[in-house]
């Protein structure tokens, strides 16, 4: 479930998903006093807002919507414009990251003595996440793993207390 701010409004997305198909597909329009659900998809079968405009278009969508596609873009590729607001905030905003991303910025974070690394480390200790600052420290940490898989029980403990000390 993701919450977002499109156009002034606040949504609530979410949706669960198998290799093959999506399982089910909620949108929701946060209020200030109640939430509305726009619509909720679940296996083959939809519920719509009786208040959208266009019902028979957007069944018209749903029912062209391949079983591993989200409802959400279907109803954008048909032309309808009843959740564009949401499909654009995901197109311009969302920057989505694998395991093996790097952070294009990280090294002005680290950077020791740059603006950035010096206002991060001055604001990491007001937030009370228990995180101090951010520093780079060369570790020996491949080289002790492949070490440790050959060691003896004793020096696996020297091993050990050697690498945390370098930490």
């Amino acid at each position: 479930m993701i919450q977002i701010l499109a156009d002034e409004v606040i949504y609530e997305f979410s949706f669960v998903v198998t290799a093959t198909s999506v399982v089910e597909e909620k949108l929701i329009r946060l209020g200030r006093t109640a939430d509305k659900m726009l619509y909720h998809r679940k296996g083959s079968k939809i519920e719509l807002a009786s208040s959208l405009p266009d019902q028979d278009f957007l069944t018209f969508a749903f029912n062209g919507t391949q079983d591993n596609q989200l409802f959400l873009a279907n109803s954008i590729l048909q032309k309808g414009k009843q959740f564009l607001p949401v499909y654009l905030w995901f197109r311009n905003n969302l920057q989505l990251i694998a395991p093996d991303s790097r952070f294009a910025a990280f090294e002005l974070f680290i950077e020791k003595g740059s603006l950035i690394n010096e206002n991060i480390n001055k604001l990491l200790p007001a937030l009370d996440t228990g995180i101090a600052g951010l520093v780079v420290k060369k570790s020996p940490l491949p080289i002790l793993l492949f070490q440790m898989r050959f060691a003896t029980t004793s020096e696996k403990r020297h091993l050990t207390e050697a690498s945390s000390s370098c930490v």
